[in-house]
Protein backbone atom coordinates (compact mmCIF):
# COMPACT_ATOMS: atom_id res chain seq x y z
CA UNK A 1 0.00 0.00 0.00
CA UNK A 2 0.95 3.62 -0.73
CA UNK A 3 1.58 5.00 2.66
CA UNK A 4 1.62 8.74 1.12
CA UNK A 5 -1.92 8.63 0.07
CA UNK A 6 -2.80 7.91 3.63
CA UNK A 7 -0.82 11.54 4.46
CA UNK A 8 -1.20 15.16 2.98
CA UNK A 9 1.19 17.93 3.95
CA UNK A 10 -0.12 21.58 4.78
CA UNK A 11 2.32 24.75 4.98
CA UNK A 12 1.01 27.04 7.61
CA UNK A 13 1.21 30.72 6.09
CA UNK A 14 -1.48 32.44 7.68
CA UNK A 15 0.13 34.50 10.28
CA UNK A 16 0.21 37.98 10.15
CA UNK A 17 4.38 38.44 10.37
CA UNK A 18 4.36 41.54 12.37
CA UNK A 19 7.39 41.36 14.08
CA UNK A 20 8.97 40.06 11.06
CA UNK A 21 7.80 43.11 8.86
CA UNK A 22 7.52 41.13 6.14
CA UNK A 23 5.36 37.87 5.16
CA UNK A 24 7.68 34.92 6.44
CA UNK A 25 6.54 32.89 3.98
CA UNK A 26 7.82 34.67 1.26
CA UNK A 27 11.11 35.07 2.60
CA UNK A 28 13.69 33.23 0.86
CA UNK A 29 16.43 31.21 2.77
CA UNK A 30 17.54 28.52 0.34
CA UNK A 31 17.04 30.38 -2.88
CA UNK A 32 13.69 30.45 -3.08
CA UNK A 33 10.64 31.52 -0.88
CA UNK A 34 9.82 29.69 1.97
CA UNK A 35 6.72 28.19 1.02
CA UNK A 36 7.95 27.02 -2.51
CA UNK A 37 11.18 25.73 -0.45
CA UNK A 38 8.57 23.48 2.04
CA UNK A 39 6.48 21.93 -0.67
CA UNK A 40 9.18 20.89 -2.50
CA UNK A 41 10.62 19.15 0.12
CA UNK A 42 7.26 17.68 0.99
CA UNK A 43 6.47 17.02 -2.77
CA UNK A 44 9.84 15.58 -3.62
CA UNK A 45 8.61 13.05 0.24
CA UNK A 46 5.42 11.56 -1.91
CA UNK A 47 3.23 14.02 -0.19
CA UNK A 48 0.08 16.01 -1.47
CA UNK A 49 1.39 19.74 -0.30
CA UNK A 50 -1.02 22.82 0.11
CA UNK A 51 -0.14 26.16 1.81
CA UNK A 52 -2.82 27.28 4.10
CA UNK A 53 -3.57 30.69 4.63
CA UNK A 54 -6.45 33.50 5.14
CA UNK A 55 -8.24 34.69 1.57
CA UNK A 56 -6.77 37.71 2.03
CA UNK A 57 -3.36 36.25 1.62
CA UNK A 58 -4.09 34.11 -1.34
CA UNK A 59 -3.40 36.27 -4.18
CA UNK A 60 0.27 36.51 -2.51
CA UNK A 61 1.10 32.85 -3.91
CA UNK A 62 1.71 31.43 -7.09
CA UNK A 63 -0.90 30.70 -9.58
CA UNK A 64 -0.38 26.96 -9.41
CA UNK A 65 -0.19 26.59 -5.69
CA UNK A 66 -2.47 24.52 -3.65
CA UNK A 67 -3.98 25.92 -1.12
CA UNK A 68 -6.49 25.75 1.51
CA UNK A 69 -8.35 28.75 3.11
CA UNK A 70 -9.11 29.07 6.75
CA UNK A 71 -12.55 28.58 6.51
CA UNK A 72 -15.43 30.84 8.24
CA UNK A 73 -15.53 29.08 11.43
CA UNK A 74 -12.40 28.60 11.92
CA UNK A 75 -10.78 31.95 11.50
CA UNK A 76 -8.74 34.58 14.01
CA UNK A 77 -7.70 31.67 15.67
CA UNK A 78 -3.54 31.13 14.87
CA UNK A 79 -2.59 27.77 13.57
CA UNK A 80 -5.76 25.74 14.69
CA UNK A 81 -7.55 27.77 12.12
CA UNK A 82 -5.37 26.17 9.04
CA UNK A 83 -5.37 22.52 10.47
CA UNK A 84 -9.25 22.56 11.14
CA UNK A 85 -9.97 23.70 7.32
CA UNK A 86 -7.28 20.78 6.47
CA UNK A 87 -9.18 18.79 8.26
CA UNK A 88 -12.66 19.45 6.60
CA UNK A 89 -10.98 18.69 3.51
CA UNK A 90 -8.90 15.79 4.47
CA UNK A 91 -11.22 14.46 7.53
CA UNK A 92 -9.60 10.43 6.97
CA UNK A 93 -5.87 11.46 6.32
CA UNK A 94 -3.03 11.90 8.60
CA UNK A 95 -1.89 15.88 7.93
CA UNK A 96 1.74 16.97 8.46
CA UNK A 97 2.16 20.40 9.29
CA UNK A 98 4.83 22.89 8.91
CA UNK A 99 5.19 26.59 10.15
CA UNK A 100 6.66 28.64 7.42
CA UNK A 101 9.22 30.19 10.13
CA UNK A 102 11.23 27.45 10.31
CA UNK A 103 14.31 27.33 8.30
CA UNK A 104 16.08 24.87 9.27
CA UNK A 105 14.14 22.33 9.15
CA UNK A 106 15.12 20.58 6.54
CA UNK A 107 14.86 17.22 4.53
CA UNK A 108 16.38 15.22 7.68
CA UNK A 109 13.77 16.28 10.28
CA UNK A 110 11.32 15.39 7.37
CA UNK A 111 12.02 12.24 7.51
CA UNK A 112 12.54 11.93 10.55
CA UNK A 113 8.35 12.93 11.22
CA UNK A 114 7.39 10.57 8.35
CA UNK A 115 9.26 7.38 9.48
CA UNK A 116 7.68 7.52 12.88
CA UNK A 117 4.47 8.23 12.11
CA UNK A 118 4.57 5.34 9.96
CA UNK A 119 6.00 3.31 12.57
CA UNK A 120 3.92 4.22 15.47
CA UNK A 121 0.67 5.20 13.64
CA UNK A 122 -0.51 7.96 15.76
CA UNK A 123 0.63 11.52 16.21
CA UNK A 124 3.79 12.61 16.14
CA UNK A 125 5.64 16.04 16.95
CA UNK A 126 8.95 17.40 17.56
CA UNK A 127 10.29 17.98 21.30
CA UNK A 128 12.27 20.72 22.50
CA UNK A 129 13.58 19.77 25.51
CA UNK A 130 15.12 23.16 26.51
CA UNK A 131 11.69 24.25 26.60
CA UNK A 132 10.41 21.19 27.85
CA UNK A 133 6.94 22.08 25.52
CA UNK A 134 5.94 20.40 22.08
CA UNK A 135 6.42 21.61 18.80
CA UNK A 136 2.79 21.46 17.15
CA UNK A 137 4.04 23.44 13.60
CA UNK A 138 6.61 20.82 13.02
CA UNK A 139 3.96 17.25 13.72
CA UNK A 140 1.94 14.69 12.08
CA UNK A 141 -1.91 14.68 13.33
CA UNK A 142 -3.52 11.38 13.53
CA UNK A 143 -7.22 11.42 12.67
CA UNK A 144 -7.75 9.79 15.43
CA UNK A 145 -7.25 12.99 16.94
CA UNK A 146 -9.32 15.41 14.89
CA UNK A 147 -12.23 15.01 16.29
CA UNK A 148 -11.03 15.67 20.21
CA UNK A 149 -9.13 18.79 18.39
CA UNK A 150 -12.30 19.94 16.86
CA UNK A 151 -13.94 19.80 20.17
CA UNK A 152 -11.01 21.76 22.34
CA UNK A 153 -11.69 24.26 19.26
CA UNK A 154 -15.53 24.94 19.69
CA UNK A 155 -15.00 24.86 23.84
CA UNK A 156 -12.51 28.29 23.31
CA UNK A 157 -9.25 25.74 23.66
CA UNK A 158 -6.98 27.02 20.72
CA UNK A 159 -3.53 25.78 21.55
CA UNK A 160 -2.24 23.31 19.43
CA UNK A 161 0.42 23.27 22.06
CA UNK A 162 -1.66 22.83 24.73
CA UNK A 163 -3.41 19.85 23.01
CA UNK A 164 0.02 18.05 22.70
CA UNK A 165 0.53 18.45 25.72
CA UNK A 166 -2.51 16.75 27.41
CA UNK A 167 -2.25 14.62 24.76
CA UNK A 168 -0.06 11.33 24.09
CA UNK A 169 1.89 12.10 20.60
CA UNK A 170 5.49 10.31 19.94
CA UNK A 171 8.00 13.40 20.42
CA UNK A 172 10.99 13.23 18.67
CA UNK A 173 14.15 14.87 19.60
CA UNK A 174 16.11 16.90 16.95
CA UNK A 175 19.19 16.26 15.98
CA UNK A 176 19.96 19.59 16.98
CA UNK A 177 18.05 21.70 18.84
CA UNK A 178 18.42 24.93 16.40
CA UNK A 179 16.17 23.26 14.09
CA UNK A 180 13.44 24.05 16.39
CA UNK A 181 14.01 28.00 16.31
CA UNK A 182 11.49 30.11 14.63
CA UNK A 183 12.53 33.10 12.54
CA UNK A 184 10.64 35.82 13.80
CA UNK A 185 12.52 39.48 13.81
CA UNK A 186 14.44 40.80 10.34
CA UNK A 187 18.02 40.53 12.58
CA UNK A 188 17.38 36.83 12.63
CA UNK A 189 16.36 36.06 9.02
CA UNK A 190 19.48 38.73 8.19
CA UNK A 191 21.93 36.24 10.56
CA UNK A 192 20.72 32.90 8.79
CA UNK A 193 22.83 30.26 7.59
CA UNK A 194 21.80 27.10 5.69
CA UNK A 195 22.82 23.74 7.18
CA UNK A 196 23.82 21.14 4.57
CA UNK A 197 20.76 18.91 5.70
CA UNK A 198 18.16 21.56 5.43
CA UNK A 199 18.97 21.72 1.57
Amino acid sequence: MDTAKNRVAIILCGGQSTRMQNPKSHLVYHFQEQYLHLIQLCVEAGLETYVSCTFDQAYTFKENTKLILDLSLYTNAGPISGLLSAIEKHPTKAILVIGCDYPLFGKFELNQLLDTFELNKQTVCFYNEISQMEEPLLAIYHPNDFSRIKSNFLAGKQSLRNFLAASNPIRIKPKSIDVLKSFDTPEEFSNFTAPPNAL
